[in-house]
Formats: C-alpha cells, structure tokens, sequence
C-alpha cells in the first residue's frame, strides 16, 4: 500500500512538472521576424508601377493574351464517379 502511494505521489509530481511554466527568451519571436524580413521582396514598394514600357508593345501583349485565352462556356458533361 505504501509502495502504490509512493507510486501515485511520483507519477503526480511527474505530471506536475510537465505543466511548469519555462523563462521565455529575451528576444522571444525575432527569428519569425527575421525570416520574414529575409522573405520580403520589396518592403516599401513604389505604387507608381513600371518605370518605362512601350505603350503598342503592351497593347499587343494584352491583345495576344485575350485571343489565345479560350472562352469557358459551361460544363459540357456531367462527370459520373464510381462511388457507393
């Protein structure tokens, strides 16, 4: 009996000191930040846009992608799955 007490308090304590609260870190979360930082491209971007382009270049870059884009017109068949 004294043994499974000596067990239980044991066990008790082990499972206690899971729950202890550790000292954070001084710098807590500045690694986030630097990765985040190391990940952005451009942190103050211009909202200007492009510096220069070709105004008819762009034009028929726009006009190429519209006519090779095709049209979606609906679902031209009901898909059937073999599910029971």
């Amino acid at each position: 009996m004294n043994l499974t007490k000596s067990i239980a308090l044991l066990a008790l304590c082990a499972a206690l000191s899971a729950c202890a609260q550790t000292a954070l870190e001084e710098d807590f979360g500045n690694s986030v930040r630097s990765m985040i930082s190391a990940q952005t491209m451009n942190p103050e971007p211009e909202a200007a846009g492009p510096e220069s382009g070709d105004g008819q270049r762009l034009e028929g870059v726009i006009g190429d992608y519209r006519g090779t884009v095709t049209k979606r017109t609906g679902v031209s068949s009901d898909t059937q799955l073999g599910v029971d």
